[in-house]
């Protein structure tokens, strides 16, 4: 019991670091930022048709190219300071020890991620104000916005798109569940990656293996969709982070969930228990202050 206290002990003292660290400050104003030109149009949609948009918006976030590059790109750069070493860390070591200050580094990386997907929902909703609401349903908005029939908005071009057999095969309420747990998944799995190669290789190794991980993405959405198909998705992580990159439905194109999750959850287990094993045994870097 002592022990679990004090690895929520070095899990939350990563969090207090977040008042006075500029890079959670700039992560969410892009988070906020990038919501609202994605949602946006959904919005004025629903203000020229005199309805309003309901509130499950969140699962077709990261249906482009372009918006789940983005969400990589973030996703590296909430977690581009680990193994999370600062001057602070070796007066920590000595009350900890190395093995639980470790795990709470990792259980760090899951409460970080949880949040971080929670404040995507969030600004799901708080952008699209006040022309957004609270349904059972999908509503008539989302309907009209999978169908494809309008393209554009007071000249603006709709870049929101809703992948209609999701609306088709799921209820508002399970759509938001698979979204939010794929995209937990997928932080956590980008987490843990960076902060055990960057342990083991040095800073930089992590962010470019994740840099290599969004490039593949967005190849495997745009020329490699063309030249080598629905392939590549079996080797794109990032991908799985939107319920439109997992077969959900059993169409046969994309990666079923079992084989997406499971990669996802045994990579994280992985990269989580080598950098315990690792920091036990070496010596640890200590670094000033942080971006």
């Amino acid at each position: 019991m002592t022990k679990l206290k004090t690895v929520l002990f070095c899990a939350h003292l990563q969090f207090r670091k977040w008042r006075v660290s500029p890079r959670i400050y700039i992560i969410g104003i892009l988070l906020f930022a990038f919501a609202f030109g994605e949602y946006r149009g959904a919005a004025e949609l629903a203000k020229s048709q005199g309805m309003s948009v309901s509130c499950w918006m969140f699962p077709f976030y990261l249906s482009s190219a372009t918006v789940r590059g983005t969400f990589g790109c973030i996703t590296v750069l909430l977690f581009c300071n680990a193994p999370f070493e600062d001057g602070h860390t070796p007066f920590v070591l000595i009350r900890t020890g190395r093995k639980v200050w470790a795990l709470g580094q990792i259980l760090y990386i899951l409460e970080a991620s949880f949040f971080y997907t929670l404040l995507h929902v969030v600004l799901s909703v708080v952008t699209a104000v006040p022309h957004v609401w609270f349904s059972a349903g999908w509503g008539s908005v989302m309907k009209i916005l999978a169908s494809g029939t309008i393209q554009s908005v007071n000249g603006m071009p709709l870049l929101y798109w809703v992948d209609p057999s999701i609306l088709e095969n799921f209820t508002p309420f399970t759509a938001m569940l698979l979204a939010f747990i794929s995209m937990w998944l997928v932080s956590v799995f980008f987490g843990t990656m960076i902060f055990c190669l960057n342990l083991l290789s040095g800073r930089g190794a992590g962010i470019f293996a994740a840099g290599i991980l969004i490039f593949i993405s967005y190849f495997s959405m745009v020329a490699g969709m063309i030249r080598y198909g629905f392939i590549l998705q079996y080797f794109s992580p990032l991908n799985w982070a939107s319920v439109s990159g997992v077969d959900w439905c059993r169409t046969g194109q994309f990666p079923p969930p079992e084989y997406a999750m499971s990669l996802l959850l045994a990579g994280s287990i992985l990269f989580s228990v080598i950098s315990v094993i690792a920091f036990c045994k070496k010596d640890p870097v200590f670094r000033k202050g942080e971006l």
